[in-house]
């Protein structure tokens, strides 16, 4: 494909110590300047760096360039894990991520850095029921999430575990659970890489849960928004980018709707979270039922396990206003030593006169 805009292209690929030939940039081919075979005997990095030049600029690498890649690329099982990480990742935040990663694939590099998904090519083909084509899906995705190296990981594999999940039943394919699995298989991916343990547990833990917001609909009550935001907590906004680019459809109505609900979702997460900051954590009878359900009298050890459920609602813990055997559950599943309390010091003493 002719590149429309070439002085850009060629300026970016130099940026990244690239000098690529212009006329076979203009039709759409990656060829840097010199031998290419020295080039790459250079080290097995430069096959990695090949592919950041693919992604950051949507050239095509030449033929020649990738024959020669593919004599060399058992040599990236000898490179450091931390160059593993720092060019594919470079590869994934990239603008044209799609283009890396396929030169990759033909080079016969890919399927030592990530076999995971290069099993998702051609997949659909072996099932007699027809679905997507999950790798054209997936490299799809890749390109519309932000470019955070976090969601584009996962947007790389979200969907591996739908090789080994997929059945059939009356007719139509079903994946269940291949979300799990699919966060598994980024374990051993971040194994492979070795990844910080930070890094690939936020990674499988938006994998595993990326679902959660992919069913949101104008319906959803603002409790239900309320538990989308607890129950992802730290990782909501990784969710949120990856789900909001988790689609593929090219029907205008399903864009527009997808975009639409992206939107309201969007507005509606900081409105709540805004409103329930000003709510009390607590509903009115709370302390009654504690009274009641211990025999207690009052006293200072109640005001500790209020301020103890308050502080769990500032950070986000625990949902505001929900009726009170919900905290007084909590309290005892959670910190059950807030109600060992003895009769005879649960009521507070009168200073010594």
């Amino acid at each position: 494909m002719p590149v429309t805009d070439l002085p850009t292209t060629l300026e970016r690929l130099a940026a990244l110590g690239c000098h690529a030939d212009p006329d076979e940039a203009s039709q759409g081919r990656l060829r840097p300047a010199g031998d290419l075979r020295v080039l790459l005997r250079e080290g097995a990095h430069r096959i990695l760096d090949v592919a950041v030049w693919a992604a950051a600029s949507g050239l095509r690498p030449a033929p020649d360039l990738t024959r020669h890649a593919q004599r060399d690329a058992g040599n990236l099982l000898g490179l450091d894990r931390a160059v593993w990480q720092e060019r594919f990742g470079a590869v994934l935040v990239a603008p044209r991520a799609a283009t890396g990663l396929r030169w990759l694939h033909d080079a016969r590099a890919l399927q030592l850095l990530v076999p995971e998904v290069v099993c998702m090519i051609d997949f659909h083909k072996s099932c007699p029921v027809h679905h997507k084509d999950i790798f054209d899906h997936t490299l799809q995705v890749v390109e519309k999430c932000p470019p955070s190296l976090v969601v584009r990981w996962v947007a790389l594999m979200h969907d591996a575990g739908k090789v080994w999940t997929r059945t059939v039943r009356q007719g139509k394919v079903h994946f269940f659970r291949h979300e799990e699995l699919s966060a598994s298989l980024m374990e051993g991916v971040a194994g492979r890489f070795h990844m910080e343990p930070e890094l690939r547990d936020r990674i499988a833990w938006v994998i595993a849960n990326h679902a959660r917001a992919n069913v949101y609909t104008a319906e959803w009550t603002d409790s239900a928004v309320r538990r989308l935001i607890r129950d992802m907590g730290p990782h909501l906004d990784d969710v949120l980018a990856f789900s909001q680019s988790d689609y593929t459809t090219r029907r205008s109505q399903r864009i527009a709707e997808v975009r639409s609900l992206a939107s309201q979702l969007n507005e509606r997460i900081p409105e709540i979270a805004a409103g329930d900051a000003k709510l009390p954590a607590l509903p009115k009878g709370f302390g009654s039922l504690v009274l009641s359900e211990t025999g207690l009298p009052p006293g200072p050890w109640l005001g500790a396990i209020q301020r103890w459920l308050e502080d769990e609602a500032d950070v986000g813990r625990l949902e505001r206003q929900r009726e009170a055997p919900f905290y007084l559950a909590h309290v005892r599943a959670a910190r059950p030593d807030l109600l060992d309390v003895k009769p005879q010091d649960a009521r507070r003493r009168r200073p010594a006169s």
